[in-house]
């Protein structure tokens, strides 16, 4: 992460302003890709 802030600059949208953004997305029906995430995965393979 400090690499990345090195490079990028620390980030101007908040965690919670991307789960706010996330939460209104799905609530109004966005679109996805219908494709299933694998979260539960614990052996990397996916």
């Amino acid at each position: 992460a400090s690499k990345a802030h090195q490079l990028f600059g620390y980030p101007s949208v908040t965690v919670q302003d991307l789960i706010d953004w996330t939460a209104h997305w799905i609530v109004n029906s966005g679109k996805t890709l219908g494709k299933p995430t694998r979260f539960e995965v614990r052996d990397g393979k996916f």
